[in-house]
């Protein structure tokens, strides 16, 4: 398991850096959008503000911050699609948390498996 994580899943955050250095983040921004600091576009900032939210209040995004993103350019569909993605990656979370899966990928830069 992670240490320090924020939701404790070492593998989770390893597999979305992988997949998050293959769409051209750097090691480093994919850090510091785990620690919630991220530099990086606005309009990438703004979907991740609302991705947060929908992960941190069951779905609840307050308007604010829905548009927000909306003015950053994204859609509604392409919002609604990042509710789709926050939701299977809470069951994949969930899963791994149950099954204790083995990290058989490299650990992510700043997670700590133990």
């Amino acid at each position: 398991m992670a240490v320090g994580a924020e939701n404790g899943c070492g593998y989770c955050q390893s597999i979305h850096t992988m997949t998050g250095t293959a769409a051209g983040l750097t090691d480093e921004q994919t850090v510091a959008i785990r620690r919630g600091s991220p530099e990086v576009d606005p309009r990438l900032a703004a979907l991740l503000t609302v991705a947060r939210g929908i992960a941190a209040n069951l779905g609840e995004v307050d308007d604010h911050t829905y548009q927000a993103a909306l003015a950053a350019g994204w859609t509604t569909d392409q919002l609604a699609e990042l509710y789709a993605h926050v939701a299977a990656n809470q069951f994949t979370n969930y899963f791994n948390h149950y099954n204790g899966t083995d990290l058989d990928i490299p650990a992510a830069p700043g997670v700590l498996i133990g």
